[in-house]
């Protein structure tokens, strides 16, 4: 069995990884304006009996509400709680 502090340092490993990797893979032209860094943060957890539902987003979307910012089709991660 996990807790919530090791469900959550989990997943902010993950974010973490995902942000580097979207972050590595931007764009074809390193300099290009129009695709800056992206930073991700979780933005809601809910408990449920089988563990947690971690949302996520960027944290420029969470800051400013423009949807230029938001990613498109990222589904929650879950933590199980029995084996992470």
């Amino acid at each position: 069995m996990i807790d919530s502090q090791t469900a959550l340092q989990l997943v902010s490993e993950h974010l973490t990884k995902m942000e580097r990797d979207m972050n590595d893979c931007r764009s074809a032209l390193p300099d290009n304006e129009n695709n800056p860094y992206l930073h991700l943060v979780i933005a809601g957890i809910t408990e449920h009996d089988f563990g947690w539902v971690f949302f996520y987003d960027t944290k420029e979307y969470l800051e400013t509400n423009d949807v230029t910012h938001a990613l498109a089709g990222n589904a929650p991660l879950i933590v199980d709680r029995t084996d992470g």
